[in-house]
C-alpha cells in the first residue's frame, strides 16, 4: 500500500469555481459531497421523465442522458420504474440501479401488452395451485400469489441479459416469448407448488416444537424464513436458487428432527452463523443502491443459506462450496465491489 504522501491530492469544485473540499482519499471525498450531488441528481427538472406509460411508446431508451444543473452537466441513466399498473420513465444516478429498475419496467410493459395471457395465468393459478393457495395466506393474499406467479413466468419467457433499447428490439423481445408463457408456466409450476408444500410442512413441524428449550432454534429458522420469503420472493428469486427452496425447508425440518438432546450443539452452530450474518447485514448497511445491483453481496446471502445447510443436516449436501476461506474471500471481493 502506498504511503499517503505518494497519492494524487483531489479538488472538488463547486459551480462558482470554489473549492469544496479535497483530500488523497477518494471515498471520503465521495462521503463528504455525496449528498451534494444526490440532491443534484434528483432535482432533475427536464422534458425527458414522464409518468403512466402502459405500452412501448419510446423512440428510444438510451443508456446515458445528460442535464445541466447549477452550471455543471452531470450525467443521469434513463430507466422504466414500475408502478404496476403503468410505468414511469425517470432518471437516476446510477447505472446499475438504472439497469435494474429497467428489467422490472420492461416485464411490467410486457405483462400490460399481453393482457390476455396474463388472464390466462391469473385463471390458472387457482385451478392448479388450490391448496397451496390456502398454504401461501400465511404469506400474503391472492392477488400477491398471481402476481408473484406471473412475475416469475414472463422472467423465464423473457431474458433480459441485454436491455431493448428501441422498438424494433422490444418488439422482437415480445414475439420471441409470447409462444413461451404455457411452456413456462408449466415448468415453473411444480417448483411453487413445491416450495409452498415444504413451507407448509415446517410451519406444522415448528408448532409442534413448542418446547421453551427449543425456542432460540424456533426464532432462528422463523427468522431464515423471513430472509427467504420477502414479499414477491416466488417471481424475483433468481431461478437457480428458487429452486435450492425445497431442499432448504427439508434442512429447517431436519434441523427441529435433531434438536432433542443437542440443544447445545444447535445453540454453537447458530452463533457460527450469527457471525456470517452479521458481517452480511454490516455490508447491506453501507450499499449504495438495491442489493441486486450487486452480485458479489449477493452471493454472501446464499452462501450463508449453504452454510446453514452444511452444518445443522450436512447429509443434504450444498449447492456451492463453503468454507470459512471461501467466506473470508467472496466477503473481501464483496467489499471492493461497492467500493468501485
Amino acid at each position: 500500500q502506498l504511503d499517503q504522501h505518494y497519492l494524487m491530492n483531489i479538488q472538488v469544485m463547486g459551480n462558482d469555481n470554489a473549492l469544496l473540499t479535497q483530500g488523497r482519499n477518494w471515498h471520503a471525498l465521495i462521503d463528504a459531497v455525496g449528498g451534494q450531488v444526490e440532491e443534484m441528481t434528483q432535482d432533475t427538472s427536464n422534458d425527458f421523465e414522464r409518468d403512466d406509460i402502459q405500452c412501448w411508446d419510446l423512440n428510444a431508451l438510451p443508456e446515458t442522458y445528460a442535464i445541466e444543473q447549477a452550471g455543471i452537466q452531470v450525467t443521469l441513466y434513463p430507466a422504466l420504474i414500475d408502478n404496476t399498473k403503468s410505468v414511469s420513465l425517470k432518471l437516476l444516478p446510477r447505472a446499475d440501479e438504472a439497469v435494474f429498475e429497467t428489467q422490472k419496467g420492461i416485464w411490467r410493459l410486457l405483462q400490460l401488452e399481453l393482457s390476455e395471457q396474463v388472464g390466462w395465468i391469473h385463471k390458472e393459478v387457482p385451478k392448479r395451485l388450490a391448496q397451496e393457495m390456502i398454504y401461501f395466506g400465511h404469506i400474503g393474499n391472492k392477488a400477491q400469489l398471481l402476481e408473484s406467479v406471473t412475475a416469475r413466468v414472463f422472467a423465464m419467457c423473457f431474458p433480459l441479459d441485454t436491455l431493448p433499447r428501441s422498438d424494433a428490439q422490444f418488439q422482437a423481445l415480445k414475439a420471441q416469448g409470447r409462444g413461451l408463457i404455457g411452456e413456462k408456466f408449466e415448468e415453473a409450476l411444480p417448483l411453487i407448488q413445491q416450495i409452498l408444500q415444504s413451507y407448509h410442512q415446517l410451519n406444522k413441524k415448528m408448532k409442534q416444537q413448542n418446547q421453551l428449550a427449543f425456542a432460540m432454534a424456533v426464532a432462528d429458522i422463523k427468522q431464515q424464513m423471513s430472509d427467504l420469503m420477502p414479499q414477491g420472493f416466488l417471481g424475483l428469486t433468481p431461478w437457480d436458487w428458487l429452486k435450492q427452496y425445497p431442499r432448504y425447508f427439508k434442512a429447517m425440518i431436519g434441523r427441529l428432527d435433531k434438536l432433542q438432546g443437542n440443544i447445545q450443539k444447535d445453540r454453537l452452530m447458530q452463533l457460527n452463523v450469527a457471525k456470517w450474518q452479521e458481517q452480511y447485514q454490516t455490508l447491506l448497511a453501507k450499499l449504495p443502491a438495491n442489493v441486486a445491483c450487486f452480485e458479489d453481496v449477493q452471493t454472501l446471502f446464499w452462501m450463508i443459506q449453504e452454510y446453514r445447510v452444511s452444518l445443522f443436516v450436512q447429509e443434504l449436501g450444498t449447492h456451492i462450496p463453503v468454507s470459512e476461506k471461501r467466506w473470508k474471500a467472496q466477503l473481501e471481493m464483496a467489499r471492493s465491489s461497492i467500493q468501485q
